[in-house]
């Protein structure tokens, strides 16, 4: 059954535009969802951005996704998804990348149990990497990892000031050696 504008306006009287976003996304990956409900929702978001309200916590911070205990609802979980995948859009947009992952797709990402790069279990801080920085938000090249390998690969491979900086064979050296180092000891 749809929804009528007013039932939606009061739903979404306390929501930030983020959240009434990822409401949207979550509402589009759901086939029982009514046509109409879903352009009340678009038309709410819109006369939200038309008279500029939004909340105080509304700014270009790094957003989490918080995958807490087995006390979080199956619903909460799947807002905090869509909001982060509103989140991963804006960020595509703003950096000029390609995006094309589907709501599904960063499910997929946000519940994995194990770093990409390390297979260490992620607790509730993951985050997302691009495994190619010159590639966009596209299926295959954004991975769920760690922050600590995050901030590794960051610091070895992309940041320019680095002191750390290296190429990924003098990486792959280094490791071999310190292997060697570790049977000799």
């Amino acid at each position: 059954m749809a929804q009528s504008l007013q039932q939606i306006l009061v739903k979404c009287e306390n929501l930030s535009t983020s959240e009434i976003e990822a409401r949207i996304v979550l509402a589009e990956s759901n086939p029982a969802t009514s046509k109409e409900t879903l352009e009340n929702y678009k038309q709410v978001l819109l006369s939200r951005r038309v008279s500029n309200i939004s909340s105080p916590e509304e700014n270009d911070k790094t957003v989490e996704v918080q995958i807490k205990s087995s006390k979080q609802s199956e619903a909460e979980l799947e807002i905090a998804i869509g909001e982060y995948w509103v989140h991963l859009r804006k960020s595509a947009l703003k950096r000029d990348k390609e995006f094309n992952l589907t709501f599904a797709d960063v499910k997929k990402l946000v519940t994995r149990k194990t770093c990409y790069y390390t297979g260490k279990r992620l607790d509730a801080h993951r985050t997302t990497e691009r495994l190619d920085s010159s590639k966009g938000y596209v299926k295959g090249n954004v991975v769920a990892v760690c922050s600590e390998a995050n901030q590794l690969k960051n610091m070895i491979f992309e940041n320019q000031n680095s002191t750390m900086r290296m190429s990924l064979s003098d990486l792959k050296a280094f490791v071999i050696s310190m292997e060697n180092l570790e049977e000799i000891l």
